[in-house]
């Protein structure tokens, strides 16, 4: 069990849509505090605020109500960048073996702003996974599953991940992150 446990992670991503109203609901989420790696996105946390989770290191690109993304590790990381703005927040995570890069984007972003910051984060050879909220529904015409397409990486999630019938919250993994074997589920609200 150990070496499959050390063989394995999990990375978890929830659009949690304010942070602060629902830090305990996340506490009491077994399947989320189970996470070697977890992302909370439309965190609604200005600036300076900050919530932990017992155990976890914290990493915050927050802009407000509406916005934001963090992180929670148990992993150390190499490497970190954070990168907010009115229309965007974005966290690229670099551990031993991999990449994560998790994003919020608002609805009325400047899009190539977002793929000129993936593309200086992103290293074609190195297993990357890139998740988040981008507004944009996968199921329609989605800009950022074609800018990401071209550099390699395929949308892991093909459902609706809202009631409503869009698929705004996405998980795309490039080549060097598929051959690893990765599983992915969802759970719609």
């Amino acid at each position: 069990m150990n070496v499959q446990k050390q063989n394995c992670w999990k990375i978890s991503y929830l659009n949690v849509r304010s942070l602060k109203g629902k830090q305990l609901d996340v506490e009491r989420d077994n399947f989320i505090m189970a996470s070697d790696i977890f992302a909370l996105g439309e965190t609604w946390l200005e600036p300076c605020e900050s919530v932990n989770f017992l155990g976890y290191e914290a990493n915050f690109a927050s802009h407000g109500k509406g916005k934001g993304v963090s992180t929670f590790s148990k992993m150390d990381s190499v490497q970190l960048n954070c990168v907010s703005s009115e229309t965007f927040s974005a966290i690229h995570m670099r551990t031993e073996k991999f990449d994560l890069v998790f994003v919020y984007i608002s609805s009325g972003c400047n899009k190539h702003e977002v793929f000129k910051l993936l593309e200086a984060w992103i290293e074609i050879d190195r297993p990357t996974a890139i998740i988040g909220d981008t507004n944009m529904d996968y199921l329609k015409e989605c800009k950022i599953a074609t800018f990401l397409e071209t550099k390699g990486f395929e949308q892991q999630i093909k459902e609706a991940t809202k009631d409503s019938g869009s698929l705004i919250d996405q998980v795309y993994a490039n080549e060097a992150m598929r051959s690893l074997n990765i599983i992915t589920e969802k759970c719609s609200a």
